[in-house]
């Protein structure tokens, strides 16, 4: 059977009436009896090393099944270069970024459990812009960058910096363009971050 493009024709889709009426099941709607649950303890600051970690008396907290470090799990992920961590070890490179993982029989155990991890951090310079980055003497938030594998092999990061890869861009005639122009602004425009807002937020049930 030949396939043709619907082009210009609603299609409905299939779940579409499940979600609107509420009747959709996601994983926050299942129920299971015997799970563990987990909370994340994450790190105050933006960059800093991570002396060393206590978790000794996590580990003996009521209802307490583990305390999970980043030596847990020493190894490194990325699409473009694999930089990041699941769970930070020696540094933390981003406000926020995971140091601990508690799993344990309930929620409030596993709170109470994070409250009594301690973490000893020595704080370092940030970089809060593109071009503080940029710049000759910018602290490194990787200081090994040019030895992180390469799943995308056309990139080229330059060693002793920040700077993962250089795209040159060129199409047509800056320089005419600006003695054309009427009128020339000249500012700097940055945007926040963003991503999409799924129904459902990213989770596993396993």
């Amino acid at each position: 059977m030949e396939y043709r493009p619907q082009i210009g024709v609603d299609i409905l889709r299939k779940e579409a009436w499940d979600k609107v009426t509420g009747t959709a099941k996601y994983n926050a709607d299942i129920v299971t009896s015997n799970i563990l649950y987990t909370k994340i303890l994450t790190s105050p600051y933006a960059h800093a090393i991570i002396k060393k970690i206590d978790i000794s008396k996590a580990e003996k907290a009521t209802g307490v099944q583990a305390v999970i470090t980043g030596d847990y799990y020493p190894t490194l992920s990325g699409s473009v270069i694999e930089d990041k961590p699941p769970i930070a070890r020696d540094k933390v490179r981003y406000f926020g970024e995971p140091v601990a993982v508690v799993v344990a029989n309930s929620i409030e155990d596993a709170l109470s459990a994070i409250q009594l991890i301690k973490v000893d951090y020595e704080p370092l310079p940030v970089v809060n812009s593109i071009q503080e980055a940029i710049e000759p003497n910018a602290p490194l938030v990787h200081e090994n960058l040019v030895q992180y594998v390469l799943p995308i092999k056309n990139i080229s990061p330059e060693f002793n910096s920040n700077i993962m890869d250089n795209v040159r861009i060129r199409k047509g005639d800056i320089n005419k363009g600006w003695e054309e122009s009427d009128v020339i602004i000249e500012s700097s425009f940055t945007l926040p971050q963003s991503d999409h807002l799924a129904m459902e937020t990213r989770n596993t049930m396993a």
